[in-house]
This record gives C-alpha cells, structure tokens and sequence, in this order.
C-alpha cells in the first residue's frame, strides 16, 4: 500500500477533511459548510489509512480552528488590520465562513495544485471580503519576496496568518521569513503556531508509514519558543496553550484529554502534553531611531 501522505499538500486535504467531519458533530466547535466539498475522494482515502488518530484528530481540528479564529478576528481589531496574508493557505475557508470585513484584503498562497482545486472547487462561492490567491512555491526566497513585495503595495497593516506550516521548514527558513516579514513595514502582526521537540519527536515516528518522503520534512521545533523570533524582530503579544484551550473548549480536564489524545501527542504526562503545541500571535517590533 503507498504512503498515504504523498506530498505536504496532502495534509491540507486531511485537516479539510477533519473539519468536515468536527463540523457534522452534534457537539461541534466549528461550522465549515464547505469543508466536505473540498476533500473529494482522496480525504476518505487519507482518513482511512490513518483511522487509528481519527477521533483525537477530529476533535483537535476542531479547537485549533476555533482557537485561530478567535484569534484571528482579535488581530484584526486590535492591531487594525486592512489586509490579510495567508501562507500555505491549503484548503482554509475562513474567508466564506468568518464575519470579515467587505473592504478587508485577504490573499492566501499556496502551491498551484492546490490553488487550482480550490478555486475549481469554490468557484460558485462568495467571499465576504476581497479574496485574491497567489500559486507559488513559498520555500523559493524569490518567489516569496515577490509575494510580500506585491500585498505589501496594497496593504497598510497587514496580518500574517501561518497555519501548520512553520514545523515542516527548517530553522534556517523560518529565520529568513521572519526577518523578510519584519523589513517591511507593512507587516505588523503574525498568527502562527508551534509545536515543542517532543511533539515533533513523536509525529516523525508515529506518522512515518503515512508521511512517506513528507517526514522528513518536519522540522522546526524550537526550544525557545515564541523566543526564537525575537533576533529577527518580532514580540510575542498573545500566547495561548492548546491543551488549556481544548480543555476549556471541551470540558475536560488537561490530565483528561492527555489520556485520550495520547495517540495524537505520544504523551500521558501532563506536562509535557501541556508543553506539546502553542498559538502565539507575533508583534512586528518598532525599529528604534537613531538616538533612543
């Protein structure tokens, strides 16, 4: 049987497909109507390969999804946001299902495959705000300085959103998207996620006969954290634990859902189920002028 994850875009289609199925719940987190038009028949191939992590994965989706949005719509208040960059978009529906501004700028980038599907796929759907879509390769430095230079023209204070992307880079990379993000102004905020080394320790062992040649591209877990950004010019204003997160979304306790998720995070110890996975929305750092 072949790897069931056959190229990093695959996993966009397997959390479209989580989504899909957290949103049919009668306890669902989420509302993603258009989720299941997306995953088409390869997210049923994807799901059941990998049954076993089903539930907790589900269920997981759910509270991230839930968590980035509150996020998210705080971001764009708080920060007074006119423009929204999303790398490694894959098959993200926040700009048909999220109560955005009209006059809101949202481009979401990805590779062309996916951009293709999604826009055969959503093409008879209305976005509340203005949606572009860039198909690109984000990890080729031209081709992702070109795409900042372009929404950085356009927009006066923009949000980065990243997604589930940043762990499959390697640090060397990540450094140089920050440090390309921070040079330009316009960027004044980053919604990102991370996830510890043992997490990352643990999804290259547990996923290696479904990730295929895709594992070996999990690789960015930094052991300082939100920290590790702070040499290339950006603060940490918000912070959220996922495991306090699900346990408040969820009802349940920390203790309780490292029992249960232990397939998904390959912990029961609370502690390093707490520590396993983080939302940090990032600040943009005021350069000093000469003199201060």
């Amino acid at each position: 049987m072949r790897a069931t994850i056959q190229h990093v875009s695959d996993t966009a289609i397997w959390v479209a497909f989580c989504r899909a199925k957290e949103t049919a719940r009668p306890d669902a987190l989420i509302s993603d109507p258009l989720a299941a038009s997306l995953v088409g028949e390869r997210g049923g191939e994807i799901a059941e390969q990998m049954a076993d992590l089903a539930e907790p994965m589900e269920r997981w989706m759910g509270v991230r999804t839930a968590v980035l949005d509150d996020m998210l719509s705080r971001a764009l208040r708080e920060l007074r946001c006119d423009a929204v960059l999303n790398l490694a978009a894959g098959l993200d529906t926040r700009p048909y299902r999220m109560p955005l501004p009209r006059a809101l700028r949202w481009f979401e980038a990805d590779f062309p495959g996916l951009i293709e599907h999604k826009e055969a796929v959503l093409a008879g759907e209305r976005s509340t705000c203005l949606l572009e879509r860039r198909a690109l390769d984000l990890e080729d430095a031209r081709q992702r300085a070109a795409l900042l230079d372009e929404v950085a023209s356009v927009g006066k204070r923009i949000l980065v959103v990243s997604e589930g992307l940043l762990m499959y880079w390697d640090p060397r990379t990540v450094a140089e998207l920050a440090t390309d993000l921070a040079s330009r102004p316009a960027y004044v905020g980053w919604l990102l996620d991370l996830v510890s080394a043992f997490a990352l320790a643990h999804l290259r062992q547990d996923f290696r006969s479904n990730f295929g040649p895709v594992r070996a591209k999990l690789r960015f877990a930094p052991d300082a954290g939100s920290t590790f950004f702070a040499d290339y010019g950006w603060s940490p204003r918000e912070e959220r634990l996922a495991s306090a997160e699900a346990a408040l979304l969820l009802k349940k306790s920390e203790r309780e859902l490292a029992g249960e998720w232990q397939a998904f995070y390959g912990t029961e110890d609370p502690e390093q189920f707490r520590e396993s996975y983080r939302f940090v929305l990032m600040e943009r750092r005021r350069r000093r002028a000469a003199g201060e």
